[in-house]
């Protein structure tokens, strides 16, 4: 079967549409761009807090311009982190289209990585994970939790959220020299956490 690709927090969606010209359509049917900045499916058109989605459906109604994707590309709105907005997306997304599912997750920030290894881990569907974590998470999650547990691996947050962040592209808070050591067991928790044998991750 043809996999489905589904890019996490895609912003523009630029990965994607990259893949989507140099992947094998005989071997891709779909790359679903998924962000909570996209328009919702029905909107007429975007409004100007969200990403335009012109780039990848073109622009018909005003000029004729369709772009042909040789590997059919689609936006969804979901915010990963709301719990009803991920019961949407497996209803809309993982049940509508056959497997089998890559997950990219590339630059999620904070949490948001647990998010992407939570669903890989929940659906059967998925046959890959690509994640690259983006900064750390932060330090008020000491506060509220002692751990995660994330496909029965335990994440002590003191060990992973840093008591720092980004404000207007500029780092507040300890040197990032010094976060290399939190970064690297985010990671290797992250790696873990993913429900598959050890021999099967790289």
């Amino acid at each position: 079967r043809r996999a489905n690709i589904v890019d996490l927090c895609s912003g523009f969606g630029y990965l994607g549409m990259f893949l989507a010209e140099m992947l094998d359509p005989k071997k891709v049917q779909n790359v679903i761009l998924v962000d909570k900045q996209w328009p919702m499916f029905n909107q007429a058109a975007p409004l100007p807090h969200q990403i335009n989605w012109d780039h990848i459906y073109g622009t018909a109604a005003v000029d004729g311009w369709k772009p042909d994707w040789p590997i059919r590309i689609f936006t969804r709105k979901v915010n990963i982190k709301e719990a009803a907005q991920l019961r949407q997306m497996e209803k809309h997304v993982f049940q509508k289209h056959a497997g089998p599912y890559v997950i990219l997750a590339v630059h999620l920030c904070g949490t948001l990585s647990i998010k992407a290894v939570e669903m890989f881990n929940h659906h059967s569907t998925a046959a890959t994970l690509c994640l690259k974590p983006c900064c750390l998470p932060e330090w008020q999650h000491v506060f509220t939790h002692d751990e995660w547990t994330v496909g029965g691996h335990r994440i002590p947050t003191r060990e992973v959220c840093a008591k720092g962040k980004w404000k207007a592209n500029r780092w507040i808070g300890p040197p990032r020299s010094h976060l290399r050591g939190k970064f690297s067991a985010w990671a290797d928790h992250l790696c873990a956490a993913i429900d598959v044998s050890d021999a099967e991750k790289r």
